[in-house]
């Protein structure tokens, strides 16, 4: 969930979003690992439903017997079994460092091992980037690593039966391509995952892939950045920027709309998805000036009965951010508010018939800070700003600045590289768990080891109350299970 990038890769992130075709990828992690894809899901926001069952962020319904979360009269967090989380085994989390290690923590977020795997991997350990663990069980990790800067390589490596340490001596090279967008899953013998416009199955022994769709635009992500899966179904958009539905075993799309361009992520209750779309008809120029002007919609889609109903606008989001610098006394006095200029919806979280949607707010490479609104589910009224827990995150944040070198230099008449000094206000809401809007908090000058730069802080949406995580936890090892890596720079 957190890379390192320039600031050319963040000029071109806006590009991306400017264009009707692209997806901003990298696969972060985190979330719900499904070992049965028929039945598991994927994802991070859990909770009671009517059913008795529990909903993931990114999945479909599981069995109480199986809940991956609950919560108690405290509500602390806490698992039944923690292996269930993408980047956890039931002896420890394994997480990449953004660079050429992978750390090994134990279940309460402490680290225990690092594995050099520049080092591990050939000869010239420089030709190995980005390692990043993208699947974790009781029996082996897979991880990928950008080689040479050209191109991907996914590798696995078992693991001891007893503190499941790496066992480096049977590491495998599993397969190269060139663009990775995402892991799906892994089952019985087989991998899923998506690159290079097509989604593949592999036979982990074999080497053999099957070609389940290709010459798409990308799998769309949950809302920490894997392919979203639920009852066996993916979701993906095509290079004509509509959004396609498909089982993976019969591999037959399902048209489901017209796909918005800015937020590519998708939230469930179970028995609906919500993400992005726009309007039917629309221009459909891949990069026509008008299609910022266009209206983007976050929707919601009936899966049984394959009903869309429209809930709030991108427009409707900038005039209520517009609202909060003449409203909001809290803002005016640590930044100049009516400066911003730009705001992406980075999650919406499902929450008791209301969907909370975090936006990142930004004033070109000024300035960065996040804001919470919500509304119903049901037809995107009752459209109001989240005031507590906004509150909250700003007076509780340390704000700091990242002096960041645009090595390439994007200034047409220039080579020479651009230094942005961009100040970054607040901390960020970061997952959405049982009931909990988890917010993360980062202070660059406290004095300790890596861990000790940052905190935790739930929200207890059903309360409004605030509690704070303790480091080494049960609950803190829960977030580096759902793939929170202390290592990695912040990039909002």
């Amino acid at each position: 969930m957190y890379k390192h990038y320039g600031m050319g890769a963040i000029k071109l992130k806006k590009i991306i979003e400017a264009c009707i075709f692209c997806i901003i990828i990298f696969c972060a992690c985190t979330a719900d690992k499904n070992r049965n894809i028929s039945s598991r899901p994927t994802g991070s926001s859990i909770e009671s439903n009517t059913t008795g069952s529990i909903v993931a962020a990114s999945g479909s319904m599981v069995s109480v017997t199986e809940a991956a979360m609950k919560s108690d009269k405290s509500k602390k967090i806490h698992t039944d079994n923690i292996s269930t989380l993408r980047y956890a085994n039931d002896k420890n989390i394994y997480l990449g460092d953004g660079d050429q290690k992978i750390y090994q923590y134990d279940l309460s977020g402490r680290r225990q091992r690092c594995y050099d795997l520049g080092k591990e991997l050939g000869k010239n350990k420089k030709d190995y980037y980005w390692v990043e663990v993208l699947w974790v069980d009781n029996d082996e990790v897979f991880f990928s690593s950008y080689r040479k800067e050209d191109y991907y390589e996914i590798w696995r490596i078992p693991l001891t039966k007893e503190k499941k340490c790496f066992v480096m001596s049977g590491k495998e090279k599993i397969t190269k391509v060139g663009r990775l967008d995402g892991f799906v899953t892994k089952t019985d013998g087989e991998i899923i995952y998506s690159a290079d416009s097509e989604i593949y199955k592999m036979d982990i022994k074999t080497k053999q892939n099957q070609e389940l769709r290709i010459g798409f635009g990308g799998i769309m992500k949950d809302q920490q950045g894997i392919p979203f899966l639920q009852n066996n179904k993916i979701y993906y958009e095509d290079s004509k920027s509509d959004m396609y539905q498909m089982d993976l075993e019969e591999c037959k799309p399902v048209y489901i709309a017209s796909k918005g361009g800015i937020v590519n992520t998708i939230e469930t209750d179970g028995s609906n998805i919500y993400f992005e779309t726009k309007d039917e008809g629309s221009d459909e120029s891949h990069f026509s000036i008008a299609y910022t002007e266009l209206e983007q919609w976050i929707a919601r889609y009936d899966l049984q009965s394959g009903k869309k109903v429209k809930l709030f606008s991108q427009k409707k989001i900038r005039a209520e951010v517009d609202k909060l610098g003449t409203t909001m006394k809290s803002f005016s006095h640590k930044i100049n508010w009516a400066e911003w200029d730009d705001f992406d919806i980075k999650a919406i979280y499902y929450y008791e018939n209301r969907l909370y949607i975090a936006v990142y707010v930004t004033s070109g490479y000024d300035w960065d800070a996040w804001i919470m609104f919500s509304c119903q589910v049901s037809d995107g009224s009752d459209f109001r700003f989240e005031k507590e827990v906004t509150e909250y995150l700003w007076k509780n944040s340390i704000p700091y600045k990242d002096d960041v070198d645009d090595e390439d230099g994007d200034e047409a008449e220039s080579c020479d590289p651009i230094i942005w000094d961009l100040k970054h206000v607040t901390g960020e809401f970061l997952y959405y768990l049982d009931g909990c809007i988890v917010m993360h908090f980062y202070d660059k000058k406290a004095k300790g080891d890596e861990d000790a730069h940052h905190r935790f802080v739930v929200y207890d949406i059903s309360t409004g109350t605030f509690k704070k995580i303790e480091k080494y936890s049960e609950e803190y090892g829960y977030f580096k299970a759902l793939g929170f890596s202390e290592t990695s720079e912040l990039v909002r």
